[in-house]
């Protein structure tokens, strides 16, 4: 960020300067802030994937059948509903 102030007044030229390095100083201090949480969001984004990979490795061959079983029975009860409130709305 670069800014040119000309002046006769080096009081006002004093202000400028503190008004601007104020700026700066904020501004500088609001990226730092901004860059640090995106880091850390980066990180925890990271250690989340790890844990969910470590839980999809410790289950077994014969777990992840059972869950699939689960998963197509509970998805036939819910075809078979509504294959049922179908014949009832046309009756």
């Amino acid at each position: 960020m670069k800014m040119v102030f000309i002046t006769a007044s080096p009081v006002l030229t004093n202000e400028v300067r503190r008004f601007y390095s104020s700026i700066k100083g904020k501004l500088l201090a609001l990226l730092k802030t901004r860059d640090a949480k995106l880091k850390e969001r980066k990180l925890l984004a990271k250690q989340q994937t790890e844990e969910q990979k470590e839980h999809f490795e410790d289950i077994t061959e014969k777990e992840a059948q059972e869950i699939l079983d689960e998963a197509v029975a509970e998805q036939s009860a819910s075809d078979k509903k509504v294959v049922e409130e179908m014949n009832d709305f046309e009756r």
